[in-house]
């Protein structure tokens, strides 16, 4: 389909791991096209970010957790998961809370989207990101360090 065009326009070809987890196709090519169709957008944090808001990755900085989590619990989302995981993050009132408090607070309700996601595809018998599985095991050494 056209997620597939998008990467062969590119000289790319996708991994069997991206074929096996379609839902997650769109975060890359809207990557790959960032530069040609929005030049002034063209920065490795936005790329990243865009790149991995549907599955996280290692090490994920502040814009790309911002990002990740915001698409993920985004108000036009009706799921069960994001609007119970859209309560718990704004029902800890995150704009009282010191920056640390903010910071471990987002690590945790994106470890727990983590969770979420991963029981999820484990239940529908679904293949599992490596960068998701990567961001969970990241996240929780970040918590255990704070």
């Amino acid at each position: 389909g056209e997620q597939i065009e998008i990467f062969h326009a590119h000289g790319l070809e996708p991994t069997k791991e991206e074929l096996d987890c379609p839902a997650t196709l769109h975060s890359v090519t809207a990557a790959l096209v960032i530069p040609e169709r929005y030049p002034e957008f063209a920065n490795e944090m936005l790329i990243n970010a865009v790149k991995y808001h549907t599955m996280g990755r290692e090490n994920m900085n502040l814009a790309e957790k911002i990002i990740y989590l915001a698409d993920y619990i985004d108000e036009t989302r009706t799921y069960d998961d994001c609007v119970a995981l859209r309560n718990e993050f704004f029902a800890a009132e995150p704009e009282k809370m010191s920056k640390k408090e903010q910071i471990d607070h987002l690590n945790r309700v994106i470890l727990h989207s983590f969770e979420i996601t991963i029981a999820d595809l484990t239940k529908r018998g679904k293949v599992i990101s490596s960068c998701t599985v990567k961001a969970k095991n990241s996240i929780i050494a970040e918590l255990k360090n704070s």
